[in-house]
């Protein structure tokens, strides 16, 4: 941050996969209320978080130390609300199927 250059650690993409999965095999056998609760807490921590970010912050790659290709913002959505679209056939299906 503050202006130094931004580097993936390790492989990028292909950490998020492995990341995925583990994140994955540890929710499996959580009760679907915990793992519902435990969303619901993240994503309105992000919400206020997010709201105590300086705009420009949100705006300037430069002054996080990342690539300029697309702005800040962009990469919270993309890494939260966009990347949950991403999934959701599949959350629901396993919300169905837990139901039953």
């Amino acid at each position: 941050m503050g202006g130094q250059p931004f580097t993936w650690p390790g492989a990028g993409a292909e950490m998020m996969v492995e990341r995925n999965a583990r994140i994955a095999a540890e929710a499996r056998d959580r009760p679907l209320a915990e793992v519902l609760a435990d969303s619901e807490r993240v994503f309105a921590d992000l919400l206020g978080m997010l709201a105590l970010v300086p705009d420009q912050w949100l705006n300037d790659a430069s002054l996080l130390g990342l690539p300029d290709d697309i702005p800040p913002w962009m990469r919270v959505a993309n890494n939260s609300y966009r990347h949950y679209r991403e999934h959701a056939v599949d959350i629901w299906a396993w919300l169905e199927s837990a139901e039953r």
